[in-house]
């Protein structure tokens, strides 16, 4: 919200608020993953995220992909092959560098709903991020990797990608033509 209320009082905008929001997010993403690089197994910070399934206590400190539990109502590691930390670190500086060279491969970045007065840290907020495959192909196959992936609970965000079929609508209208 800070972002947003610096970027709307400026009289020049050098990019626009979406791509603005988007490099926020993973910026903040990489800041705490490299605080979680940086500590101990004995740490209380390691400790939290081994507890949530964030990370596991072996040598190349696996982060899993998670999936939601509808009957027990949490986040489970998967039976897929998690990535090591360094691979999720070396993904977010390429989604970084991607993100730093050109403004426009964030198409989209908002909230699907508004957030509800006074109950803003309780609920949680869909929003969508496209990136276009058409600037940039190789962010989009980073995002895509890490889609699912436990990383992004460091900044309590659940990352997964939207279909791309079409809708009931359009589909719809495809086939009368």
């Amino acid at each position: 919200m800070q972002v947003s209320r610096a970027w709307h009082q400026q009289t020049e905008k050098p990019i626009p608020l979406r791509h603005l929001l988007a490099k926020t997010l993973v910026q903040e993403l990489h800041n705490r993953l490299q605080k979680l690089m940086a500590a101990t197994p004995t740490e209380e910070l390691f400790q939290d995220c081994k507890s949530y399934h964030l990370i596991r206590d072996d040598k190349d400190r696996t982060m899993p992909y998670l999936r939601w539990n509808h009957h027990k109502k949490v986040l489970e590691p998967t039976e897929q092959q998690g990535l090591p930390i360094s691979e999720v670190h070396r993904s977010l500086q390429n989604i970084l560098r991607l993100l730093e060279a050109d403004n426009r491969v964030t198409l989209r970045f908002h909230s699907l709903k508004k957030p509800m007065e006074g109950k803003e840290s309780q609920q949680a907020l869909p929003w969508i991020w496209t990136v276009a495959l058409r600037h940039t192909p190789e962010l989009w196959h980073e995002v895509a990797r890490l889609a699912f992936h436990s990383s992004w609970q460091l900044v309590q965000v659940r990352l997964r990608p939207q279909p791309l079929e079409r809708t009931p609508l359009a589909k719809q209208l495809q086939k009368i033509m």
